[in-house]
């Protein structure tokens, strides 16, 4: 199956072109107040350092977020 590298028309799959993607969702959560968002920073730091050790940064726009900037290594 191949991968898509761009817009596929579909509003679920390409929402992270136009930064509402579930990352960019959990961002916007992270940075309110509170201790519901604290805990969400907590528990996502755990699941972005579990992203980053399985993943690689591959040579895109530093102007995307660090998580775009990111694709599985072989």
């Amino acid at each position: 199956m191949p991968i898509l590298a761009g817009f596929t028309g579909c509003p679920a799959c390409d929402a992270h072109f136009y930064g509402d993607g579930p990352r960019d969702a959990l961002e916007r959560l992270m940075r309110r107040e509170g201790r519901h968002a604290h805990q969400l920073r907590a528990a996502v730091a755990r699941l972005d350092q579990r992203y980053r050790d399985v993943t690689v940064e591959v040579d895109k726009s530093r102007t995307m977020p660090w998580w775009e900037r990111r694709a599985p290594w072989v």
